[in-house]
């Protein structure tokens, strides 16, 4: 009686003990399960920055839109006798070039617009230092700079100004932003003014610019 009792103890117990290590297991397994969950996401984080370095501001940008210029002419007298104008519009297209030199700080630029009228066809080359300052998808600018501008007058204007070509030097102070519509993609809305102190026939010259730019 005693054997078997023994027997039946000893019987339970191995089958407590390996119940014991049957149910072990998974727990054992579950710290190992843990840790490769964490080792996924330990590579997932460790993908992160490299993620986050695609995502850095580009550099450059090119850019291309509309332009108008508003100018304010000085008293002068005609060659002819004609009534000459005291104040002009021009219409065209404008060709942006956008380096940054300090990330969210500066940038260099450089603008060909090319504007024209009924009388007269101007050929500006701006090259402007800006500040930038980027906030999510927008970035606010302003920038001051120099501007060098080739005027060709035709037809009538020619004779009432007595020339036909006139080169001058200005001053460009602008302001602006760029809206990020995508990565690559930003809209440009700029407002300008030019002092021109070497001209005779021009003073102050103010403009507007929208503009499409993708930026790499």
């Amino acid at each position: 009686m005693g054997a078997r009792l023994l027997i039946i103890v000893l019987g339970v117990g191995a089958w407590l003990v390996a119940m014991s290590t049957a149910t072990a297991h998974p727990r054992d397994d579950a710290p190992a399960g843990e840790e490769a969950q964490a080792e996924e996401h330990g590579q997932t984080k460790t993908q992160e920055p490299d993620e986050l370095g695609e995502e850095e501001e580009y550099r450059n940008g090119f850019g291309f839109g509309y332009a108008h210029s508003f100018h304010l002419l000085k008293d002068r007298q005609s060659a002819d006798g004609s009534e000459l104008p005291k104040r002009e519009h021009l219409w065209g297209f404008i060709i942006l070039y956008e380096r940054i030199l300090i990330e969210n700080w500066l940038t260099l630029n450089i603008a060909k617009p090319l504007l024209f009228n009924r009388e007269r066809i101007d050929s500006p080359l701006d090259i402007v230092l800006k500040g930038i300052y980027r906030k999510n998808d927008w970035e606010p600018f302003i920038g001051a700079g120099i501007s060098s501008n080739i005027r060709v007058f035709k037809r009538e204007r020619e004779d009432a100004e007595g020339k036909g070509i006139e080169h001058s030097f200005g001053i460009v102070v602008a302001v602006g932003f760029t809206y990020f519509i995508r990565r690559h993609w930003g809209i440009e809305l700029e407002l300008g003014y030019v002092f021109i102190p070497d001209s005779d026939t021009f003073e102050h010259a103010f403009s507007n610019v929208l503009a499409a730019a993708y930026y790499f």
